[in-house]
């Protein structure tokens, strides 16, 4: 019987404030299968980074607190599991390309040390790494996501790079490993339209050609319409309708769909 890549089952996700808690996340459910492009749009605010967030145990604990829920990644709970389990997660298993590029790197170190340490954390074993296969594949990541001058780019800053630039280097770095699933939070959206529009076509173009399991978070459907096999809507922290593509947009259920 075929399994879940990843199975979220009735996760609730609740933040200390100073009278109480903020219940953020209230029964949430969501799957992907193996091979799947799974969409999860909703307004700013409804909970959609922060389910992800989950995913990859990065919420801030505290104030964070998670009092229920289980988040499976091929049948074991990520919640429950161990440092070493979760760090080999993280380097082999699941990437998440963060919404914005420019909080994501370093602004104090070149962008080829940045790579390098990726490249590094990601063969991490008992077996030693030599220099020249990490530059290989730092330049081949650099290759997949069309920069141009790849060895002027791997000199630069952060700060020297377009904000398409950066979020192409983001990409480059989520694609280091040979992951499962890779996780996009809102690739491009601090980005002009057309800018936006690249990044999104480079992006499926790679999941395309990888064959890898991935989320696709938006807020809005239009992002989602030609990228992903089926679409979960989130609003208040909950998910309210879930459907194939052409079925959502052709005929959807619920009113705020």
């Amino acid at each position: 019987m075929l399994m879940p890549l990843l199975e979220i089952k009735d996760l609730h996700v609740w933040f200390r404030v100073f009278k109480g808690f903020l219940k953020v996340l209230e029964g949430v459910n969501f799957v992907v299968w193996p091979g799947e492009r799974v969409g999860l749009v909703g307004e700013m605010g409804c909970g959609k980074t922060t389910t992800m967030k989950a995913v990859m145990r990065i919420l801030p604990m505290p104030p964070a607190i998670i009092p229920e829920g289980e988040i499976l990644f091929k049948g074991k709970d990520i919640l429950k599991m161990g440092r070493g389990e979760l760090q080999e997660i993280r380097r082999k298993k699941i990437s998440m390309i963060f919404q914005d590029p420019t909080a994501a790197l370093n602004p104090v170190f070149k962008i080829g040390t940045q790579l390098r340490d990726t490249v590094r954390f990601a063969r991490s074993s008992k077996r030693s790494i030599i220099k020249r296969d990490i530059r290989t594949r730092t330049m081949q990541v650099l290759k997949e996501v069309s920069l141009p001058d790849p060895e002027r780019i791997l000199e630069n800053y952060p700060i020297q790079l377009s904000g398409g630039m950066r979020q192409r280097i983001c990409i480059s770095m989520a694609l280091i490993s040979t992951n499962e699933l890779l996780i996009a939070d809102e690739p491009g959206t601090s980005l002009d339209v057309t800018i936006k529009d690249q990044i999104l076509r480079l992006l499926g173009g790679l999941v395309e050609k990888l064959g890898t399991s991935v989320i696709l978070v938006s807020h809005a459907l239009g992002a989602v319409r030609n990228m992903t096999d089926r679409v979960y809507v989130m609003y208040a922290g909950s998910m309210v309708e879930v459907a194939k593509t052409k079925a959502l947009f052709a005929n959807a259920l619920h009113p705020y769909s």
